[in-house]
């Protein structure tokens, strides 16, 4: 049916070489509802248009990322008297949204969509901290929490920040709607709790005066809120106004009695009790003095790049817990990180650096502590009784020489007192009970990511201005740079700072030697000279059996699992090891069932340099085999019943698979070359990845043939020359496919495989209908069948019998291609054949269409869209929805059908499909009527609806189509 791409809109034709690149984000998007709606991103204004989109923001930024159901936006939107079509109203009300919401962000793609399909409805995907409303309630719990803990001064500065979020009322702009006065009240309880936090703070920090007058007005505003009496009356105690206070507490009695006709709560008769007797546990408790002393956290020598998000997680984990470690590989930017966090720390007792990477053993570790808070002697119980009443935060910097014996020692400190706070940076997690580990990822990439834009900053610094222009296409070679130093800082600072004397391009092409480049760009620790310094910390604190691992596992490219590792190793235990470079951030965690692992590629150079030339032979050859293995596997069950966890496998392997074939290349290994493109044909021919299967392919199948060739290895090129035709034929190269169809042929005569000859007669049957060549075409379809029917292939006889099908319908004999197809997919259901499924199932589908019983083409095509779709083949799905949208118009459901082309053509504008391109006799001669069906106004707004939708949206909103005719 077509060339695949992912269903995140990428080609399956990726560049060589590159390997966990992400996409650049779109612009970060803010949205204020505590007052009048605003809306920005990146700090830019954006009109979110008329009264209804705005209600229509606000309604979905309620949900707080939770999907809304159409049918419940249209009852909110309009509770009383709803329009005519209100469902179509909402959906052009959506599509202007996201047309302004979209406006501000560049080229943001439509993978990252803010307002999204979500089923039956419709869902806001934004950063945590987008709205206002969150960022309060965030702010104004964490505030809670610090007063609970015994700290007032930070509880102050949070709760603070959070009141001042506040504009005017909440959801103004809709104040007459039901849902937008439940959020509003919700806000507005929040705000009362948090005015009554900042009030209680005020007192614990002893402004008594101030909180007393903020008190009383605040119960003024509150007379029903016990806790305000409650503040008044203790701020008014001790600021020495003892009679103030009992009256304060009469008139809560008075007015809970005559506006509420309650009594005053446990909490205030209990206050009322400890003033009358001056009860000694009303007065603060008395602090014990520490030592004097510098603050050490160092002033930044530069300014930090990026690093937003994770700074407010790892400041929100300071907030809500009391450990916290920080984890990563050399040179991810731990301890920067760490140290930004501190500075911005207000401790009463500061925060403190505590360096371990010089200590020999961990009983060094009360004395470094010691001695950083000017306490003279080294004894850990004295340490402990100054830290009990403390409130202080500890940042032990390099931990990961010496895990066990820091992790013994911090779960004492933070025995001493409730109020201290560790931050750790470790290459592992430390282990101690309520550690909260931050993994600390790469910096983002893209043009604008932060990764970029450290280069840059850096390299200004180094060469004193900016040394190249943006307009030469360097800030993309910059951000293929830094995404080849798999994002970490420190790769990427070393890297700038050769810019004085070399290009980004220059540069680039050095990346094979990278742990020569990435030095003598710092001056400091020896350990950040070098990125190979850095490296090497990690790997002496691994054992014997981790470095072996550590060395072995380089051989793989971007990803591997266990058996994977264990196959190519030649270690079976191999998994014990490599959990533990796991931990020690030597080793990236992926997704997926079975789990996949990868080493970052600086790292994976750096153990490659380790092997010895023996241990590098014997990987290569074991990996080559296993690769020769899986695409073989592979190749022979990506037309069956698992074909789409196949698809996923070599998708996942194309790296690994990508260094077999250059090293079979390299070596001028034709044999295994021919193996691996083999088995990698069908993939190459369903992901569109034309330009590397004919690469890879045309030197095995073009090769001279030996007049002594086995039959067997004349069947095994004959596949490989099949491969290569159908692989030209989807890039339309007429001439290529002459040549391949005649090497094909040669090859299926000489084989011993009656299936193969069968394969080739209905390639070639297929490719003379290509060149109109009808009476060649059908004697090759019969006979192909009949040979593969004697041969017992039931995958090889479907294909056959699709392309006799095909070829009927072409000249207009129904009936009898009807015949063909319906055998077809009778065949294909029978031996799992996934591709034939669906082709024959479309085929069938538009010889019914023709016929005029799209009811009996419309289940065929259900089950097409959601076979392509979970496949990941966009372009197959767009044939299929194309199909779906002609089968839906010729049953009466014509502005849905028209919805479903503006789908079409908003995908297929971006891949380059066309249907009247692509299938002239078939939905070229169909889709004209569902165009002219409708008056134009509603056959274009129909369209520019199915526009709006990203492909996961698109998806969402055809279930729902479908789910109505049902």
């Amino acid at each position: 049916m077509g060339s695949g791409f992912r269903m995140d809109g990428s080609s399956g034709e990726a560049a060589g070489g590159t390997s966990g690149a992400a996409a650049a984000a779109p612009g970060r998007m803010r949205i204020g509802v505590l007052g009048p709606l605003t809306v920005d991103v990146d700090g830019t204004p954006v009109a979110p248009g008329g009264p209804a989109p705005r209600t229509l923001l606000l309604r979905l930024t309620a949900a707080r990322g939770h999907m809304v159901p159409d049918d419940r936006l249209v009852d909110d939107l309009w509770p009383d008297d709803p329009p005519d079509a209100a469902h179509t109203t909402m959906r052009r009300y959506v599509s202007r949204l996201r047309s302004a919401l979209e406006a501000g962000a560049a080229e943001a793609g439509p993978g990252a969509r803010v307002l999204r399909r979500q089923g039956p409805g419709y869902a806001l995907a934004l950063a945590p901290d987008a709205v206002d409303a969150d960022r309060f309630a965030a702010l104004a719990r964490s505030g809670h929490e610090l007063l609970d803990a015994g700290r007032p001064h930070d509880a102050l500065r949070d709760i603070e920040a959070a009141l001042g979020m506040w504009r005017g009322p909440a959801y103004a702009d809709c104040a007459h709607l039901p849902f937008a006065q439940a959020e509003a009240a919700r806000l507005d309880g929040l705000r009362a709790l948090a005015a009554e936090d900042r009030l209680a703070a005020l007192v614990e920090l002893g402004e008594y005066s101030r909180a007393a007058a903020e008190s009383d007005a605040f119960t003024r505003a509150h007379p029903g809120r016990e806790r305000g009496w409650e503040t008044l009356a203790l701020a008014l105690y001790r600021d020495g106004r003892q009679g103030d206070a009992l009256d304060a507490l009469a008139a809560a009695r008075r007015m809970l009695a005559s506006e509420l006709g309650v009594d005053p709560g446990p909490r205030l008769v209990e206050l009322q009790a400890a003033i009358l007797k001056q009860d000694e546990a009303l007065h603060p408790a008395p602090r014990t003095a520490m030592p004097e002393a510098e603050r050490n956290i160092p002033a930044a020598l530069s300014a930090l790049i990026g690093r937003t998000d994770e700074l407010a997680a790892v400041e929100t984990l300071l907030r809500r817990h009391r450990m916290v470690t920080l984890t990563g590989p050399g040179g991810a930017g731990k301890t920067r990180l760490a140290l930004e966090v501190a500075r911005r720390r207000t401790d009463s007792d500061g925060p403190w650096l505590v360096e371990l990477a010089g200590l020999g053993d961990g009983a060094a570790l009360p004395g470094a502590v010691s001695a950083v808070l000017g306490l003279a002697g080294t004894d850990e119980a004295a340490l402990t009784a100054v830290l009990r009443r403390r409130q202080v935060l500890l940042v032990l910097d390099n931990c990961e020489h010496l895990v066990g014996e820091t992790a013994e020692f911090a779960t004492r400190l933070l025995g001493a007192g409730p109020a201290v706070r560790i931050l750790a940076t470790s290459r592992e997690p430390l282990g101690v009970e309520g550690e909260h580990v931050h993994d600390v990822p790469p910096l983002s990439g893209g043009l604008d990511g932060d990764a970029v834009q450290l280069f840059l900053a850096r390299a200004r610094a180094a060469a004193g201005a900016d040394p190249w222009s943006e307009d030469d296409g360097s800030l993309a070679i910059v951000d293929h740079l830094c995404r080849e130093l798999d994002g970490l800082p420190l790769a990427i600072e070393l890297a700038a700072a050769q810019s004085r004397a070399l290009a980004p391009r220059q540069l680039t092409g050095m990346l094979d030697d990278r742990l020569t480049l990435l030095r003598g760009g710092r001056r400091g620790h020896a350990r950040h000279a070098t990125m190979r310094a850095a490296i090497d910390w990690s790997y002496a604190l691994l054992d014997d059996a981790e470095r072996e691992a550590f060395r072995y596992l380089a051989v793989f490219r971007d990803g591997f699992d266990v058996e994977a590792a264990k196959t190519v190793t030649g270690r079976p235990g191999i998994a014990v090891p490599l959990m533990s470079l796991v931990a020690k951030s030597l080793v990236q965690p992926l997704g997926g069932d079975p789990r996949r692992y990868r080493m970052l590629e600086t790292l994976r150079q750096y153990a490659a340099d380790l092997l010895s030339p023996d241990e590098a032979a014997a990987l290569d050859e074991r990996h080559t085999a296993w690769v020769v293995a899986l695409t073989g596997t592979a190749g022979s069950l990506l037309r069956g019943p698992d074909s789409a966890r196949w698809m996923r496998r070599l998708r996942d392997d194309r790296a690994n698979i990508r260094a077999a074939l250059a090293r079979s290349e390299a070596a001028e290994d034709r044999a295994t070359q021919l193996h691996i493109a083999t088995g990698m044909a069908w993939f190459w021919y369903r992901t569109g990845g034309v330009a590397e299967g004919v690469r890879c392919l045309s030197p095995v199948v073009h090769e001279p043939v030996p007049a002594d060739l086995a039959p067997h290895e004349h069947t095994m090129r004959g596949h490989a020359a099949l491969g290569l035709l159908m692989l030209h034929y989807l890039g339309h190269n007429v001439d290529a496919i002459a040549t391949a169809i005649a090497r094909a042929g040669l090859h299926a005569e000489q084989c011993d495989d009656p299936a193969l000859r069968a394969e080739f007669l209905a390639v070639s049957g297929f490719a003379a209908q290509f060149a109109g060549e009808i009476d060649i075409a059908r004697d090759h379809g019969n006979r192909a069948v009949a040979l593969a029917k004697s041969a017992a292939s039931a995958r090889v006889t479907t294909d056959a019998l699709l392309g006799i099908g095909t070829l009927e319908y072409s000249v207009g004999n129904t009936a009898l291609a009807v015949e063909h197809l319906e055998e077809a997919l009778a065949t294909a259901e029978g031996c799992g054949h996934s591709w034939g499924i669906t082709s024959a199932r479309w085929q069938l589908s538009k010889a019914e269409l023709r016929t005029g019983r799209p009811d009996l083409a419309y289940p065929r095509v259900v089950l097409m869209v959601r076979d392509c779709y979970a496949e990941d083949d966009v372009t197959g799905w767009l044939v299929c929805v194309a199909t779906l949208a002609c089968t839906l118009d010729a049953m009466g459901r014509h502005h849905e059908a028209a919805e479903l082309t503006g789908i079409v053509e908003q995908h297929g504008e971006r891949i380059g499909y066309s249907p009247e391109v692509m299938d002239p006799a078939g939905l070229g001669t169909l889709l004209p009527a569902v165009r002219e069906t409708l008056p134009p106004d509603e056959y274009g707004a129909a369209a520019e609806l199915g526009r709006m939708y990203a492909l996961p949206e698109a998806m969402a909103r055809i279930e729902e189509i479908l789910a109505a005719q049902a």
